[in-house]
Formats: structure tokens, C-alpha cells, sequence
């Protein structure tokens, strides 16, 4: 009987001590099961089979100038804006997977991107017409017709994943097809030392044409909910291009028109910057 109360009485005071009776007890036992939970939703980020949706804005900056052709001049080219419909990521083994990637620039690559002259900056058709007849000619730009109301980027590849706690970084070679529209531009020319008047008409022989890109490019993104994340996107693109033109001069003077076609062809190569949401699905 004394053993028995020798030992209740040496047992109860360490239960009631191994009780979280204070408030730091508790919340380091909140904190605990806290840190469980952490681990397990950073966990998501590196599952096997993970579905990865993305959606942004950006913009889109030339690399290189296209020549100073019919072609050159009149190719929608020029720094613009894009709206990221959508950027599925399916990675099919822990770090390596594909995604499939799709751009639409709603504005039209205009015609900005031009040259800086002693006389100021010029779009790329008036430099045009001016380098070609400026000696001869008093030349004015008047009208251009654009081709097309957007230009889309379609493309798929391997992608490689990164991930450190709430921080997801993919990396990826995409592969895929880039539209380019080709407008039609008229100027007339006045002849500097006599009264004949010339009025041209440059016409591509096709206004939309879809070509071969590739596009290697980096995308980092911070989870800031269970399912919600902030991304930022750079790519490269690179997609090479050709086309002919149909040039008719018509001359006032003679009442003729002379018709004469060029042919040009040229790789182009722009980077793209963006930034928008990101969707963990799986």
C-alpha cells in the first residue's frame, strides 16, 4: 500500500508536467502540426505528376531589323504587346515534362520599328521608298493596309523543373508554328526636276504566312496560395520567314504601268517578357 502511494506520488507530478499548460507549450504544439502541413503543400510542387496552368501578359522586342525590302518594310514586325492564353505544364516524371504554349499578339506588329535618320525617325516603308528614289523623286507614304488583326505563337516541348520550398523554376526548348502578316503600301513620287507624277503599289503575294519557330526560354513561379502561384516568363523565338512582292508603278505622264516582283526571305528573332498567375491542379 505504501509502494502504491510511494509511486503515485512520483509519477503525478510528471504528468502534469508533460501537459501543455503555458501558452509557448501550446503554440509550440500548433506550430508543429503547422510544419506538417507546410511540408506536405510544398510537397505538391514536386509531385510525379504534377499539372501546371499558366496565364500572363507581355511584351514582345525585335532582336534583329528585317532587310530594307518590300518584304522588310512591310512585315508586321515591330515591339508589340501578347496575352498568354494559356501555359499547360504536364510533367509525366518528377523533374521532366512538356508543355504546351500559347502567345496572341492582339495588336498588329506595326510599323515603329523603324531607322533613325539625320532627318528623324522613319517607319520602315517610308526609309524605304525614300533610300530607293529620294535622288530622283519627292516621295510621300500614302496609305498602308494592314494585314492581319493578330499574330499567334503556337508551340510544345520538354521542359525541366526546379523547385525549393514555395519557388517553382522551369526551364524549356519549345517547338512550334509563328504567324507573320505582310501589308500592302502606297506612296507617289514627284519628279524633282520635270512634272512626272508615279504612283506605287507594293502587294505581298501571300498577307499571312506560318512558319517553322523555336523557342528556348525560363519561367519562375512563387506559390502565394495552396493553389495560386505568381509567375514571370522570358523567352527567345527565333522563325525565318520569306515572300514576294508585286511592285506596280503607274506613271501619270505616260499613262503606263510597269510591274516588276521581288522575292526576300528573313529569320527573325524577338524576346518576349511576362509576367501573370500561375494554377497548381495536381
Amino acid at each position: 500500500m505504501n509502494l502504491t502511494r510511494i509511486l503515485c506520488c512520483l509519477l503525478l507530478p510528471l504528468f502534469i508536467s508533460s501537459l501543455p499548460t503555458s501558452g509557448q507549450e501550446k503554440n509550440q504544439w500548433e506550430n508543429f502540426h503547422k510544419g506538417k502541413s507546410k511540408k506536405t503543400w510544398d510537397k505538391r510542387y514536386e509531385n510525379k505528376s504534377t499539372y501546371f496552368t499558366s496565364f500572363g501578359l507581355g511584351g514582345s522586342i525585335p532582336l534583329v531589323k528585317p532587310n530594307n525590302t518590300p518584304m522588310g518594310s512591310l512585315m508586321q514586325y515591330s515591339s508589340d504587346v501578347y496575352v498568354q492564353l494559356f501555359a499547360m505544364d504536364v510533367f509525366v516524371y518528377k523533374k521532366w515534362g512538356f508543355e504546351i504554349n500559347f502567345k496572341v499578339h492582339p495588336a498588329p506588329y506595326g510599323y515603329g520599328y523603324g531607322f533613325d535618320t539625320a532627318y528623324g525617325y522613319k517607319t520602315r516603308f517610308d526609309y524605304y521608298i525614300e533610300s530607293k528614289y529620294a535622288n530622283k523623286y519627292y516621295d510621300s507614304v500614302t496609305n498602308i493596309s494592314y494585314a492581319s488583326n493578330f499574330v499567334i505563337n503556337a508551340l510544345t516541348g520538354p521542359v525541366y523543373k526546379f523547385t525549393k520550398g514555395r519557388v517553382l523554376i522551369v526551364s524549356k526548348l519549345l517547338f512550334g508554328i509563328n504567324t507573320f502578316g505582310f501589308s500592302t503600301g502606297k506612296a507617289m513620287l514627284q519628279e524633282k526636276n520635270g512634272d512626272e507624277i508615279i504612283d506605287l503599289t507594293y502587294t505581298p503575294h501571300k498577307k499571312d504566312k506560318v512558319s517553322f519557330a523555336i523557342s528556348p526560354g525560363l519561367s519562375v513561379s512563387y506559390r502565394v496560395a495552396k493553389w495560386l502561384g505568381a509567375n514571370v516568363d522570358i523567352s527567345y523565338y527565333r522563325s525565318g520567314v520569306s515572300n514576294s512582292y508585286t511592285e506596280e508603278s503607274y506613271s501619270h505622264k505616260t499613262s503606263q504601268t510597269t510591274v516588276s516582283v521581288t522575292h526576300d526571305s528573313f529569320r527573325a528573332q524577338w524576346l518576349t517578357i511576362g509576367a501573370g498567375i500561375s494554377i497548381l491542379w495536381k
